[in-house]
């Protein structure tokens, strides 16, 4: 007989010792199939995930598992922040699907509030300030017409509106302009490209087939994020839709693809360097600039300039979610298009703040000498520095960030270094990105954890870091060997986002 576990606080707070795209349906999955991970054991572990940052509060938001179908409900305030606790939960092993039914509490806005928000966000960003977009706003919904060049670009404009408070939904009616007709034939064999590049599906059993530019996946993966990151992956050039109600999240098939990860042989450095050029064609922060990619023993080395801060990150980004990829080498410059004022970059912060974090607005102070922003001041969480941070990333003329934003003092930044150790073992164990956690080992002193051992990608190597800053370090040295590329991947790590492996497309997060 199904039953539900349904999580209370006090389970969020014993863990600590203190405290864009659609998700799958219950009619998506067949219930009881292949079940291996119990139900209380998800609801705990994507407890910690969306609770230890605390930026969602267990009073507001609960979680109830059935059948490793995970359903969402309560309260948030924005419409990402409902989308990204959808893909925390996804990113947990053994989830199935997520039905996602929280409701967004937002500060009520004019219609002609909300439209000028809207516009002005869309003007702050550095890449969709270029978009030839009209936006109607009527009761919090918000929709968007004219023109963009892709399902990329249309897909960063909802990403970036859903951040704003006072919005409760996005209808994106955007035309895409297509440059060029492609085969069936053409588009399948792209796809399955993407989808041999993806380190999170590359071992899985997908197959992909294409009518009329309506592209079906089917198959099995090992975790409801690997759905979802297939699905994102099968949006190329001709696509009209994606029906992924075929593909299947199975404990077998992360069984086996383990062992298939266990034999993964060397990627060449040529076939890095061509997965990285072309995971720039299809990111709209990116491709316009066209970045050298020079590939060595597996290290990417980035050269040439960018117009914000925020590309460059991306650049980053799209290189480390690429197979084979050991570390990255950044040397994109920033060159802003127009020359601004230090006080004019300060003002720009200051109103991206208000837009997308207007909680923590008057608590974050900026500061700008010669393009460079520093911001301090103090914050309840990693995810509110992470979003001070992002903010700033995002606006024109900004050329690096300093993030002293300090992090209250709580029962989450006083655990002793067993009880982190304890805490991030147990987060490696749940995550489904990370599927080789017994290969690592934890040690923490005075707060740091060192991380040693080996993954069989830099992804894996990045997830492996978060989970050990949610378990509540405040500083992370990541020793970890990456198996799939011949050279040693370490990187010294002091803030950085707490989830920046599941956010999903338009996420970034500084890397040291």
């Amino acid at each position: 007989m199904n039953h539900k576990i349904l999580l209370m606080a006090v389970s969020a707070f014993a863990f600590v010792g203190a405290v864009g795209a659609p998700h799958h349906s219950l009619a998506q999955v067949t219930p009881g199939a292949d079940k291996e991970v119990s139900d209380a054991d998800i609801v705990t572990a994507i407890s910690r995930r969306l609770f230890t940052d605390r930026y969602f509060s267990p009073d507001d938001v609960q979680v109830t598992a059935a059948d490793n179908v995970v359903t969402l409900t309560g309260i948030v305030n924005t419409l990402r922040s409902k989308d990204r606790a959808a893909q925390i939960s996804e990113g947990v092993r053994g989830v199935r699907a997520v039905v996602n039914r929280l409701t967004i509490e937002t500060p009520k806005k004019s219609d002609e509030q909300l439209k000028k928000d809207v516009t002005t966000a869309l003007l702050l960003d550095p890449t969709t300030d270029a978009y030839k977009l009209n936006v109607d706003a009527s009761a919090g919904t918000v929709t968007l017409r004219g023109e963009v060049g892709s399902f990329a670009e249309r897909d960063l404009a909802s990403w970036v509106v859903k951040g704003i408070t006072g919005v409760k939904e996005v209808k994106n009616e955007a035309r895409i302009k297509v440059s060029q007709s492609r085969s069936d034939a053409e588009i399948t064999q792209d796809i399955n490209g993407r989808l041999k590049r993806e380190p999170f599906v590359y071992q899985d059993n997908i197959q992909v087939s294409t009518n009329d530019g309506n592209v079906v996946l089917s198959g099995t993966v090992s975790s409801a994020a690997a759905k979802g990151r297939a699905a994102e992956r099968a949006w190329v050039l001709g696509v009209r839709s994606v029906n992924d109600t075929e593909l299947k999240v199975s404990t077998a098939a992360l069984k086996e693809s383990v062992a298939k990860r266990s034999t993964t042989p060397d990627v060449s450095d040529a076939a890095i360097q061509k997965a990285v050029e072309d995971a720039f064609l299809y990111d709209p922060r990116v491709f316009s600039f066209n970045p050298d990619v020079r590939v060595k023993r597996g290290v990417v080395t980035l050269r040439g300039t960018v117009d914000s801060l925020v590309a460059k990150e991306a650049a980053a980004q799209d290189a480390r979610n690429t197979v084979g990829v050991a570390a990255i080498v950044n040397l994109l410059q920033v060159k802003p298009p127009r020359q601004l004022s230090d006080r004019e970059i300060a003002d720009r912060v200051k109103s991206a703040l208000s837009i997308f974090a207007p909680t923590i607005s008057d608590e974050v102070k900026v500061s700008v000498k010669n393009g460079a922003v520093t911001l301090s001041g103090s914050v309840e969480g990693s995810y509110q520095k992470w979003l001070a941070w992002d903010a700033a990333s995002r606006t024109m003329g900004v050329k690096s960030i300093s993030n002293h934003v300090n992090i209250a003092e709580t029962g989450i930044t006083k655990l002793d270094d067993g009880k982190i150790r304890q805490n991030a073992a147990s987060l490696m164990r749940s995550d489904a990105f990370l599927e080789n956690d017994d290969r690592i080992e934890v040690n923490v002193k005075n707060g740091t954890a060192t991380l040693t051992g080996s993954v069989d990608t830099w992804a894996e190597s990045v997830a492996a870091t978060q989970d050990a800053f949610l378990g509540g370090a405040k500083e992370v040295v990541n020793k970890l060997t990456v198996r799939s590329a011949p050279a040693q991947s370490l990187t010294t790590t002091r803030f950085y986002s707490s989830y920046p492996s599941l956010l999903g497309e338009y996420y970034v997060f500084p890397v040291g």
